[in-house]
């Protein structure tokens, strides 16, 4: 990558009307819609390509430009963060102290998601692909599914056993995965009002660290 680690984002939290059922093989996009209402994040916890994680306020007066260059991994567009807030970085929303600890909590799931990102490419030389397709070329499997068994806990593991993968995700025999999501796809801060559905999206398409192909 050469904008770096550091400067490339990989995941973050989208709004509720933009969640997915989470062994469903769709996330955001990197096109000329990003960022709009129906193609964008909200406020929180994002995670770098070197595994860090940073809460970035993206709804506060956030140069829409620079947001955009996180998500390209060769773009020589270095220092977008400091970009990012043309009028200076806005201060922390005030919070209780269950927020507190539910924007931690946010932090922890975001840092066992990166792990199995790195965990996963340790075994195989390279990041998962977003979308697994079908042998009828369609959408059929989840990076979230992918991962599963590289996010070190059992949960994962025995999810992954289960999960049909000749079959898509939205076949009858894949609806006890579906309806078991892991916590850490989970937001602790505002979860979805639908159990199955997950805000944690990667950014795909050309010039991404996710390019679908």
């Amino acid at each position: 990558m050469k904008d770096g680690g550091g400067e490339t984002i990989w995941f973050g939290t989208v709004p509720d009307h933009l969640s997915v059922p989470w062994t469903k093989p769709q996330d955001l996009v990197l096109d000329e819609t990003f960022p709009s209402e129906s193609n964008r994040y909200s406020d929180g916890n994002f995670c770098f390509a070197n595994g860090s994680i940073q809460y970035i306020q993206v709804e506060q007066g956030a140069d829409p430009e620079a947001l955009r260059a996180f998500f390209t991994i060769a773009g020589n567009d270095t220092g977008a963060m400091e970009r990012l807030y043309p009028n200076g970085r806005p201060k922390l929303k005030s919070t209780s102290i269950w927020n507190a600890n539910a924007r931690m909590s946010s932090s922890n799931n975001a840092k066992q998601i990166a792990l199995g990102f790195m965990n996963y490419q340790a075994a195989y030389r390279k990041l998962p692909s977003a979308i697994v397709f079908g042998p009828d070329g369609k959408p059929w499997h989840s990076w979230r599914v992918a991962v599963l068994p590289y996010l070190g806990d059992g949960e994962g593991s025995d999810l992954f056993k289960r999960y049909n993968f000749n079959a898509p995700w939205d076949d009858p025999s894949n609806e006890y995965v579906l309806t078991h999501m892991p916590s850490i796809f989970k937001d602790p801060v505002a979860p979805s009002k639908d159990p199955t559905h997950t805000k944690i999206l990667l950014m795909t398409g050309p010039g991404t660290a996710f390019p679908n192909k």
